[in-house]
């Protein structure tokens, strides 16, 4: 069951202004990218932002 109660904050800097795009989240902070799915289901230390996760993409299709 989704918990609609969770208050966002980055992952990465802890800054708890964020703009909210609905299912990511952007740090007004660090400016980074966050998918909200993310946030709720993995370990803090586990969570990349999305431009990582397009870095690691991008690294995998070029192999």
């Amino acid at each position: 069951m989704k918990n609609e109660m969770i208050k966002y904050k980055c992952p990465r800097c802890h800054e708890k202004k964020i703009i909210d795009y609905g299912k990511i989240i952007e740090c007004v902070k660090c400016q980074l990218e966050f998918y909200k799915r993310d946030i709720e289901t993995l370990n803090r230390s586990n969570i990349l932002a999305i431009s990582e996760l397009n870095d690691f993409i991008r690294i995998l299709i070029e192999s």
